[in-house]
């Protein structure tokens, strides 16, 4: 991951294969001391050590932290206190790569809509894990997930005057499929959240931003982005040994936005009569 620090605050940055992107923003007034001696200070750490040192106490254990980081090639120290019990961690820095940027402009938004987490947190611990992918599909009247497996293709519908959603903008219908194994990742932030905010710029681009309450002034929030799939399928039809076979091609193209590459998931279905 990547820590990046400014006056602002403190922001972490995950990303995977360049398909989805995860950012946690804190402000710099929800911790009790925060002092930065430059304009901004950023380093990659690794993810899981980092959370290992954090969870030095046990997870959902609730402990003082303090981080230190005295400059380039130097560890980043962390320090945890519980009941007196302090547990002291050196993590080693590298220098950042580039952070991936998906470039979402807001000004380009085709759908938005604010919405209350409690029925949409149902909706993605029951998703229909056979289908490789999840759809969203928002238009004037109702934001809709839509998934295609085992059990059929099932659709789960939020009108606009129900009492989960706050807000709908959709300026024309709007539907784009996502990898449900990226999707799923936001069912931890969509448990701990008390709003969510989800927008989809014009080429497809999922930003879900989720708020979470910290105390009465303050909240952290968490943002996803997410790029779509493409999905297309061929038919074909040929004569083999006096047989005719009857071929489709489903396939899906993950968009990769850092490179402008991807890579096929193929699934073949054959008939012969």
């Amino acid at each position: 991951c990547v820590i990046d620090i400014s006056k602002n605050g403190l922001r972490i940055v995950v990303d995977d294969q360049n398909c989805v992107q995860g950012i946690a923003y804190f402000k710099s007034d929800i911790f009790t001391e925060f002092i930065l001696n430059e304009d901004v200070v950023t380093f990659r750490i690794p993810l899981s050590i980092f959370t290992e040192c954090l969870n030095a106490f046990g997870a959902g254990v609730s402990t003082v932290m303090k981080m230190t980081y005295d400059g380039y090639g130097e560890p980043l120290k962390v320090m945890l206190e519980k009941n007196g019990i302090v547990a002291k961690c050196l993590i080693k820095t590298q220098n950042p790569d580039i952070v991936l940027d998906f470039d979402f402009n807001p000004a380009n938004v085709a759908a938005k809509v604010i919405m209350k987490p409690w029925m949409l947190k149902e909706t993605f611990h029951e998703l229909d894990h056979s289908s490789p992918t999840v759809g969203f599909r928002v238009d004037r009247f109702s934001l809709s997930v839509i998934t295609e497996g085992d059990m059929g293709k099932i659709k789960t519908k939020f009108p606009h005057y129900s009492e989960q959603i706050e807000r709908l903008e959709c300026k024309h219908d709007v539907e784009f499929t996502y990898r449900l194994n990226l999707v799923k990742r936001m069912t931890s932030p969509l448990d701990i959240c008390s709003k969510l905010s989800l927008r989809i710029d014009h080429r497809g681009i999922l930003s879900t931003q989720f708020m979470v309450e910290h105390n009465e002034n303050n909240h952290i929030f968490l943002e996803f982005f997410t790029s779509i799939v493409l999905l297309f399928s061929v038919h074909l039809i040929s004569l083999y040994r006096k047989k005719k076979i009857s071929l489709w091609i489903n396939a899906a193209i993950y968009l990769d936005y850092d490179k402008f590459g991807g890579f096929f998931i193929l699934s073949i279905k054959v008939r012969i009569y």
